[in-house]
């Protein structure tokens, strides 16, 4: 039996899971393409047929041919920015499934638990994306491969709660009652910014907002400043979290200096932000508040967000940003591919320790 959680992000698809005891971690671009013809079959078995199965996802769900991940650019795919996440969940989560059936090398028929972590906005809907999961799941076939998996188990979590889950083991490792304490816990996505409230152990939607700006609209911001065109956002962004201002575009020979972009990108990004912790996080700091900060956007502005807590009085014990969970990634994984400093570190937060939860609330079935 298989057990993992997904945490379907705009910019990247972050996944933990455990194969016959084993933890492991796989990692998959967002990109999903339109239905595609019997002919985009035929090249997808040509070219892709022995590159990693999460780089060369292809599924086949009813009468539709769908591509799932990198592979997805060469045949116009993309992220769903505009769209509501859940939309894509279904086909994001079979392709991960069969990923690892695949990389595990185990049987067609399988079972299987699963986990999502989806945004608070898009709660309300989330037992039923996990029905259509669970439907699709028995019948599909996944590089041209047919899988029938059953899924006894699919269980939505809100973004975030793996922070609030890790920060919570911290607080009672030091004896601190976790209970008494308000947890704040901010998601910095790319596709949104979200901040969760938690008390009593308990999220408190009505409390809790999806609403802030994401890292995407930094990037479309920047991009104008230098012309940077739509197909080129990726690189855009990985010239952000590298911190790298030299890239080579798609279609040009020569290096440019996206300097301007970078700077223009990062204020741009930074002042909405500002704005929206003013409008609606402001409201719920107190003396004994814990603040936790996730999400691959966090780490590009960092030094910004240190000083506005500081500015509201919550000192460096009270505020975390997942270094210990992040450790305990490192431990598990490996510290050449997650050292503390690097962003994907911070990115796999919210989905490892929410898989620790999941797992030890489950019974093997």
């Amino acid at each position: 039996m298989i057990q993992t959680l997904i945490d379907l992000g705009q910019s990247l698809t972050k996944v933990v899971f455990s194969d016959r005891g084993r933890l492991d971690y796989l990692l998959m671009s967002p990109e999903v393409t339109s239905p595609l013809t019997k002919e985009h079959l035929q090249l997808l078995q040509m070219h892709n047929a022995t590159a990693a199965p999460e780089n060369a996802a292809w599924l086949e769900v009813g009468d539709e041919l769908r591509v799932v991940g990198s592979a997805a650019e060469n045949f116009g795919g993309d992220t769903g920015a505009d769209e509501r996440k859940e939309r894509r969940a279904v086909l994001k989560t079979l392709a991960v499934l069969g990923a690892i059936r695949e990389r595990s090398q185990l049987p067609n028929q399988l079972t299987v638990q699963v986990a999502l972590l989806l945004p608070m906005t898009e709660f309300t809907d989330a037992l039923k994306v996990c029905t259509k999961i669970q439907e699709a799941a028995t019948d599909f076939s996944f590089r041209g491969q047919p899988v029938n998996l059953s899924m006894p188990l699919c269980k939505p979590y809100p973004e975030g709660f793996g922070l609030f889950l890790g920060r919570r083991s911290e607080l009672s490792l030091r004896n601190i009652a976790p209970d008494s304490r308000t947890f704040l816990v901010l998601m910095l996505g790319h596709r949104n910014a979200s901040i969760l409230v938690f008390q009593n152990g308990q999220p408190q939607p009505g409390k809790s907002t999806s609403n802030g700006p994401g890292f995407k609209e930094a990037i479309e911001s920047s991009a104008a400043v230098q012309g940077i065109l739509v197909r080129d956002y990726g690189k855009l962004l990985n010239a952000f979290v590298s911190k790298n201002p030299k890239v080579v575009f798609a279609g040009e020979s020569q290096v440019r200096d996206v300097s301007e972009a970078l700077r223009v990108g990062r204020a741009t990004y930074w002042g909405q932000l500002e704005s929206f912790l003013i409008n609606n996080f402001v409201r719920h700091v107190d003396a004994t508040c814990e603040v936790i900060i996730g999400g691959g956007a966090s780490m590009l502005i960092e030094s910004e967000l240190i000083e506005f807590l500081n500015q509201l009085g919550i000192e460096e014990a009270r505020r975390s940003f997942g270094e210990g969970v992040r450790r305990g990634i490192a431990d598990r994984f490996g510290h050449d591919k997650f050292a503390l400093e690097d962003p994907l570190s911070i990115r796999m937060v919210d989905a490892f320790a929410a898989f620790q939860h999941f797992q030890r609330q489950q019974v093997s079935v």
